[in-house]
């Protein structure tokens, strides 16, 4: 296959799994959290995990509120899809570099979640409260009101801004180039 064939399947595994990291990834921080079951997207959460979940559950019960099932779920996926592309580059990764790859590039995908929700919660935070009780920005607050809270207690809001939101993004940019990026060379290093 030549290079353009190469460059176009490997962009359909990323986006055929990212959607799936995406669902279980979203599923386990709204557990983790304590987002409202009821709401409408957490149930199509479940509905769209709960077949690959269920199984595992029996083998692995939850530690507390995290739910082991949905982190290894998540752990397979990211090394699954780490290894395909690595095999559609002629390369094959070992195991403990495919580990650490796979947990780097989780919590990249978490702070990109965030990022995004943050970045519709200041969107939001413009328009008439009309959106009140719509399902997505109920879970939209409800992702953001951990990382917000605490940052609100040290930074109040002043008039109409919100700092908070502005702290979060810069702690999650410090994450991104302190935890994440030594975390994803280490793992390139060992593969």
């Amino acid at each position: 296959m030549n290079s353009y064939g190469t460059e176009a399947l490997a962009f359909l595994v990323q986006i055929g799994f990212g959607l799936f990291l995406l669902a279980f990834l979203l599923r386990l921080l709204l557990q983790l959290l304590g987002a409202d079951f009821y709401n409408p997207l957490s149930q199509l959460l479940v509905r769209m995990t709960h077949p690959v979940l269920r199984p595992i559950r029996r083998l692995l019960p939850a530690v507390g509120r995290v739910d082991t099932a949905s982190v290894i779920v998540l752990l397979i996926l990211q090394s699954l899809e780490i290894l395909i592309l690595a095999a559609l580059r002629g390369a094959v990764p070992n195991v403990p570099g495919l580990l650490v790859l796979a947990i780097g590039q989780l919590l990249a995908l978490t702070i990109t979640i965030y990022y995004v929700l943050l970045l519709i919660r200041v969107v939001l935070s413009f328009m008439p409260a009309s959106g009140v009780g719509n399902p997505v920005i109920d879970i939209v607050y409800e992702l953001t009101r951990p990382v917000l809270l605490p940052l609100q207690r040290v930074i109040p809001p002043t008039g109409m801004f919100d700092w908070s939101v502005l702290a979060a993004f810069v702690l999650l940019g410090l994450a991104r180039i302190l935890i994440v990026a030594p975390l994803l060379d280490v793992g390139r290093a060992l593969a």
